[in-house]
């Protein structure tokens, strides 16, 4: 799988990647998992009263006093402090360990906001492919497996035009509605995120091989279950709340009286999500599910672009909440140097010194006076290389060391023997398709060692690992649909008269009829959510007319 190349992405930790901290918290998750009487909604209340899973499980050795504070019965406190959960816990832990994938923990703040606010959010997920996916918004395309031609070409017209405004499309990964909602959106910038009813290295249906492979490469791909395991029929009701809580509105499109996208529609509601339906024949049986969605409230659509214009106020509000925008990987900004000219003080000989070529190596002063302006790295030694400094079993509890800070933790498996000859995972450093290769069978968590008492001393600190090198932008793909981006050339000036984004549109708009939405990316330097997000709000108030092939003009 390719390395991320959006701009801001973040890399997942694998299982070889955690530290202490995020073993601990990976294990107490799968306590409060594996706990007999305790479901995802009871977990979350824990996750939003303790902050963490490892608080929770740490909280119930207390008779479950402090567990009737975050509004949970006291009594479900004893299987937790009792370990019943060990087995159980061990089994997934073994599997997540020899699994290649990477680990989102509940208190990861890459965690997607959205999610988190679900009643029933999972307090992990496994993932592989572009976690960075995850930060943008999201519009979940679900509907039959038994699906008719024509409804899987308007779910494919539909998701391809959600991708290409920016939008993520959200769904299951089953046949029919799914995959061509999957293969489309994979043609487009927003590209596409695919929510498991199996374990993330379980290929389900084993026709959507080839969709599989793609997705970890441009896509990613989740999963709430341990690795290995079946498509069993009760997994996928299940994950459907995660396809509805990714995302800020679900699309049904062709449903029968009693199908599964029925639930996710359902769930949406719930969850204070918008839902949509594609109205089909008043006489077929594969669109009455839909037909009932519309009765109750849904709104009929037939296309991306009513989708969008219904979702404008929504997007407009999310704004504000996006990260540093960035103009489209493999674009060269030397056009761009005439109209935002670099803001350089002058030399002291009072001439302006000139600005650094595009791609010029940086000095080591400017890598330094950038590395200031971030947290300071942590100066503990990398807890993937030499054996953990604590978080020794110990019945009920232990104690960690990490940053040279003591804490109580859950006890949890952790190596012994062999943990110390392991070399530091370097190999695949700054690749969240394939954050690291699985950690071998037998060498590490398989010893419980007793911990004694009181706190092990910090080891002595070492400078942190070198920063690896960004990987190469991923290059545009051209869609199978025919579209292609306009010619690069120089884009009209700007003025730069501080105004709003949405004026700085207009102006762009106003020298260049009919531009395609990716040169207003280009010349505004703003991401292609942004800018689509915006395009569509000026669309709604009548400023701007959208034309065919993804191009906008002036009204």
């Amino acid at each position: 799988m390719a390395a991320s190349t959006r701009p801001g992405s973040a890399v997942l930790p694998a299982f070889v990647d955690l530290d202490e901290a995020g073993r601990a918290e990976l294990w107490a998750a799968l306590a409060l998992r594996h706990s007999p009487g305790i479901g995802p909604r009871t977990v979350r209340r824990l996750l939003a009263g303790f902050d963490s899973a490892l608080a929770a499980v740490q909280a119930a050795n207390g008779g479950g006093r402090e567990w009737a504070q975050a509004g949970v019965r006291p009594h479900m406190a004893a299987p937790v402090a009792e370990g019943r959960w060990r087995e159980a816990a061990r089994q997934e832990w073994d599997a997540v360990r020899g699994c290649r994938c990477a680990i989102l923990l509940w208190t990861d703040p890459r965690y997607p906001a959205r999610l988190r606010e679900v009643p029933d959010a999972p307090a992990v997920l496994y993932c592989r492919g572009d976690a960075s996916l995850l930060a943008n918004h999201a519009v979940a395309v679900v509907g039959s497996r038994l699906s008719s031609r024509a409804g899987r070409g308007v779910a494919a017209d539909i998701a391809y035009s959600l991708s290409s405004a920016g939008v993520t499309v959200v769904s299951g990964l089953a046949r029919g509605i799914d995959r061509e909602a999957h293969v489309a959106a994979l043609e487009e910038v927003g590209s596409t995120i695919g929510v498991l009813g199996t374990g993330i290295d379980v290929v389900y249906p084993p026709e959507h091989a080839d969709v599989f492979e793609r997705m970890e490469s441009t896509g990613l791909l989740l999963s709430e279950y341990a690795p290995g395991t079946l498509p069993l029929p009760g997994h996928f009701p299940v994950r459907n709340r995660i396809i509805s809580g990714l995302s800020v509105g679900v699309l049904v499109v062709e449903a029968a009286a009693r199908s599964g996208s029925l639930i996710t529609a359902r769930l949406a509601l719930e969850q204070g999500r918008e839902v949509y339906a594609v109205p089909g024949p008043a006489t077929a049986q594969y669109t009455c599910g839909c037909r009932g969605l519309i009765e109750q409230g849904a709104r009929p659509v037939s296309t991306a672009e009513e989708v969008l214009a219904d979702l404008a106020p929504v997007l407009g509000m999310e704004l504000a909440a996006l990260a540093a925008p960035c103009p489209p990987p493999g674009w060269d900004d030397d056009p761009l140097d005439d109209i935002f000219p670099a803001d350089v003080p002058p030399a002291a000989g009072g001439e302006a010194r000139p600005a650094a070529a595009s791609g010029a190596e940086t000095s080591s002063a400017d890598h330094c006076s950038a590395h200031t302006s971030r947290a300071a790295p942590c100066a503990c030694p990398d807890p993937r290389g030499a054996a953990p400094q604590g978080l020794k079993f110990s019945g009920e509890s232990a104690v960690s060391s990490h940053d040279g800070h003591a804490a109580r933790a859950a006890a949890y498996p952790v190596d012994t023997a062999q943990a110390s000859a392991r070399p530091a995972n370097t190999a695949n450093a700054g690749n969240p398709a394939n954050p690291a290769r699985p950690e071998p069978a037998g060498t590490a968590t398989d010893a419980f060692t007793p911990a004694t008492p009181g706190i092990p001393s910090p080891p002595s600190p070492k400078a942190p690992p070198a920063s690896p090198a960004p990987a190469a932008p991923r290059k545009a793909v051209r869609s199978a649909r025919g579209h292609r981006a306009a010619p690069v050339g120089v884009p009209a000036p700007v003025p730069a008269s501080g105004g709003s984004p949405e004026d700085a549109i207009l102006a762009f708009l106003r020298d260049r009829p009919g531009a395609h939405a990716d040169d207003v990316c280009r010349a505004l330097g703003l991401g292609a959510a942004d800018v689509s997000a915006r395009l569509v709000l000026l669309e709604v108030k009548g400023a701007v007319r959208r034309l065919p092939g993804m191009r906008y003009e002036r009204m």
